[in-house]
């Protein structure tokens, strides 16, 4: 964080700043475009109400500062600083005193502390790593900090390759842990290309936000299309669940999946009544084997869907959640909470009754995280620990909690493992300077597991993964960390003698999820600066964009499932 300046020269950020009352009530939403080049002191800020166009910039040609209101047409100008394009040296032992960047005093905007954390990272303290998520389509490290008394202040999510802060939240130094504000970056391109008429101060026209790095004016908004209804389609292929984030409120759509695969028109989608997510921060939902119902994490609150009822039960609330999954009969959901420092694996009837943890407060966030979870049998579930020197996997009993260590087949600290539906096998990644690894294991319960590897490339980096529903095929995503960035994803039946098979290319991929036939994936995906949904065919190798009707498409489509 303190030298995360230095890993960019330019940069485009599209974020929601959300402050809340003390009892929780929402306060204000804004969102934040900023189009940012450092050496030259050069940047363009949108300010606007959700869902809205921009109310008003702030523009530095690197040599004068504009601020410009949009609504009323008047204009400021603003002090620039010499210290603007001086050189940037912060602190590299603790002071009494922080220095933030010059930049982040004139972008007159609380975003500038997410793009530009060298302040952040100056204030002492404990800091506290407690997970790692994706944000913005970024791997990122989750973690918490304290002010010296103790009291836990703020949740952070720091780009592992940069240090850019790409949300934030803050709790208050009350130590009530109230949110307060909720900060995110929502997409962000570093180095992009950006054109010197960017940083004009004298408006031609009235901007708007835009899709990417590339400005838009008001003459480039779209006219919405009428949808076309057509007949209901067939409920066994199950349905797709989205996010639409138009930075608004955020809704919850779905649709027949039968209509999707077969690639003919879809009937309007259909919003989801009572979604209970209330901020630009969106996690898909968790479906049970049968599809009678799925879990959400929102922030600190775990909630149980049911479609039939339409019903969303708040079932717990906790510091912290690693991403919850269901017993193999539905009878049980497992999840990782944070509470005062000591992580806990619990888990919980559907109806929230029998809530119970079964590693008694073994583990601190300091010490050793647990980092994976996943079910074995109806009662037996798989968690990985991970301390600063290795990886350990475990087998515990959901009725007596008694645990037995297994072995972990060569896994080093930056791998990642996939367990398989029937909890059989385990897809295992692994990072090795450049080169990129994929393997299965099996047998997991001997003293020996069999390792068999499927894949291994250069400069690459491999993520997601995901296994089919009936636990033969794994579906991943090659990502190619040079430029041009793209990312491939190819199928494996990991039962058969046949080879890859290449089922979608695009910039990135950001999830992907299977239907329960195991014929055909759900790909989130970037498509020219948004977040789209696509659907490849298994048997073929084909896939297409998800066209539908009723929803905006202007706007990024995430987290999606599939109910079976």
């Amino acid at each position: 964080m303190l030298y995360s300046f230095g890993s960019w020269n330019t940069i485009w950020v599209d974020g929601i700043l959300t402050s809340y009352n003390p009892d929780g009530s929402l306060l204000s939403r804004e969102r934040i475009q900023a189009w940012i080049d450092q050496e030259r002191a050069r940047f363009r800020v949108l300010v606007g109400n959700q869902g809205g166009d921009p109310q008003v910039a702030i523009i530095s040609d690197g040599s004068q500062i504009k601020k410009y209101d949009l609504a009323s047409g008047s204009v400021e100008d603003l002090d620039f600083l010499p210290i603007l394009i001086e050189p940037y040296a912060p602190p590299s032992k603790g002071t009494e005193t922080v220095y933030p960047h010059p930049l982040a005093g004139s972008l007159y905007t609380r975003m500038a502390e997410l793009v530009f954390p060298s302040a952040l990272a100056q204030r002492g303290g404990n800091y506290k790593a407690i997970g790692s998520e994706m944000v913005a389509g970024r791997e990122t490290l989750v973690v918490e900090w304290s002010i010296p008394d103790g009291i836990f202040v703020e949740r952070d999510w720091i780009d592992l390759v940069t240090g850019v802060n790409l949300k934030r939240q803050d709790f208050g130094k009350d130590g009530t842990k109230t949110l307060q504000t909720d900060d995110n970056i929502q997409r962000i391109e570093y180095d992009p290309n950006l054109s010197p008429e960017i940083f004009t101060v004298e408006l031609v026209e009235k901007p708007l936000f835009s899709e990417s790095s590339h400005p838009a004016a008001a003459a480039d908004k779209d006219v919405a299309q009428t949808p076309t209804p057509i007949p209901p389609s067939d409920p066994q292929f199950g349905q797709i669940y989205f996010v639409v984030n138009d930075h608004n409120a955020p809704q919850l759509f779905r649709l027949p999946a039968d209509c999707v695969v077969s690639e003919v028109k879809c009937p309007p989608a259909e919003v989801v009544p009572g979604y209970p997510n209330i901020d630009s921060t969106v996690t898909p939902l968790v479906w049970s084997n049968d599809g009678e119902k799925a879990a959400l994490v929102v922030n600190d609150r775990l909630y149980i869907y049911q479609p039939g009822s339409e019903t969303w039960l708040l079932l717990v609330r906790s510091d912290y959640f690693y991403p919850p999954v269901w017993s193999p009969d539905g009878s049980w959901l497992a999840y990782v909470s944070s509470e005062n420092n000591i992580q806990n694996l619990i888990i919980v009837r559907p109806d929230g009754s029998e809530i119970r943890s079964l590693t008694t407060d073994r583990f601190t966030s300091e010490d050793v995280r647990i980092v994976n979870i996943s079910w074995y049998s109806p009662d037996r579930l798989y968690f990985i620990t991970q301390s600063r020197s290795n990886l350990k996997l475990y087998l515990v009993n959901t009725r007596g909690s008694s645990w037995d260590e297994l072995a972990i087949p060569g896994y080093g600290l930056k791998d990642y493992t996939v367990f398989s539906p029937d909890g059989q096998r385990a897809a295992g990644i692994r990072q090795s300077g450049s080169t990129v690894s994929l393997s299965i294991a099996s047998e997991l319960d001997k003293e020996i597991p069999v390792i068999k590897e499927i894949f291994s490339l250069d400069e690459s980096s491999l993520w997601p993964v995901a296994w089919s529903l009936d636990s033969r095929k794994i579906a991943f995503s090659v990502n190619n960390t040079n430029e041009p960035a793209s990312g491939e994803v190819y199928v494996v039946d990991t039962r058969s003698q046949q080879g890859m098979k290449k089922v979608f290319r695009g910039s990135q991929v950001y999830s992907i999820n299977w239907g329960a036939s195991s014929d055909h994936i759900l790909i989130e995906a970037d498509q020219e600066g948004r977040t789209k949904l696509f659907i490849a065919s298994i048997e073929d190798g084909t896939n297409h964009a998800l066209s539908i009707s009723g929803v905006n498409s202007n706007v990024d489509w995430v987290s999606p499932s599939w109910r079976p």
